[in-house]
């Protein structure tokens, strides 16, 4: 991999490979050359939990939760899967 990310999660396809970390996703070729990179925002979320690959789309799952020095407020965490056209 010469740049692009994998901290989350790998989602493999027959044409392409995706990778994520907290607010972006990476889509590959299959030897790994990156192609592009996606930043997601989603209202009501802070980061990008997982992805994954199922039935021609990416879905990736979104999570509101402290960052850095926050304190967790329980009232303010959620999740929201998001359907992805790659």
């Amino acid at each position: 991999m010469e740049s692009g990310e994998a901290r989350q999660r790998l989602a493999l396809t027959g044409d392409h490979y995706f990778s994520s970390k907290a607010k972006s996703i990476f889509r590959f070729d299959t030897e790994w050359k990156l192609l592009e990179e996606k930043r997601i925002r989603v209202e009501g979320v802070n980061h990008n939990g997982a992805i994954d690959y199922h039935k021609s789309f990416l879905w990736a799952g979104f999570l509101r939760g402290p960052v850095g020095d926050e304190k967790l407020v329980p009232k303010l965490n959620r999740s929201i899967i998001v359907k992805v056209d790659p």
